[in-house]
């Protein structure tokens, strides 16, 4: 059509069409007409077609589209044309996990809450290692926390008791 602005093809199946009126027209009547037959809209304002007022401009997005934000990262448009960033999940990888030697709680995208180590894989260790790793405890056989051996006299002969804690002898 005359005086409007050459949209090409996006591809294959997509025809070539024609966009708004070339600068210097405005649109009359569904005809791109030299400008100066009405007042011009204030931008950002443009001429409605039917009503010939002076509207806001239609929106240039489609809402679920994709788009990037101002610090580029990939996004969606939202129901205004607000970029919202696609989720990323920032927790920890089920191989970091593994390294602490603890489970892996999966993330969850819906509510952009990452994902997180859980407790030990072995449930007799504990998570005390200076990077919060898991630890077995003291594999010393003879150490015994909070407990102590107790020998016993007994005429001629001693019997030592372990596993008992320290205060049943006191």
């Amino acid at each position: 059509e005359q005086n409007r602005v050459y949209r090409p093809s996006t591809g294959t199946g997509r025809d070539s069409s024609c966009g708004g009126c070339l600068g210097g027209f405005e649109l009359v009547n569904g005809e791109c007409e030299e400008e100066g037959l009405e007042t011009p809209c204030e931008p950002p304002l443009v001429r409605d077609e039917e009503t010939r007022e002076c509207v806001d401009p239609p929106p240039d997005f489609e809402e679920g589209g994709p788009c990037t934000t101002e610090d580029g990262k990939a996004g969606t448009y939202d129901s205004e044309g607000g970029c919202v960033p696609d989720w990323e999940n920032t927790g920890p990888s089920v191989d970091d996990c593994a390294a602490l030697g603890k489970t892996h709680v999966s993330g969850d995208p819906s509510e952009q809450q990452a994902s997180e180590c859980g407790g030990c894989i072995n449930p007799t260790w504990d998570p005390v290692g200076a990077e919060g790793e898991c630890v077995e405890p003291n594999p010393d056989p003879n150490h015994f926390p909070d407990f102590s051996a107790k020998v016993i006299e007994m005429g001629n002969s001693s019997v030592v008791l372990s596993g008992f804690k320290s205060d049943i002898f006191s």
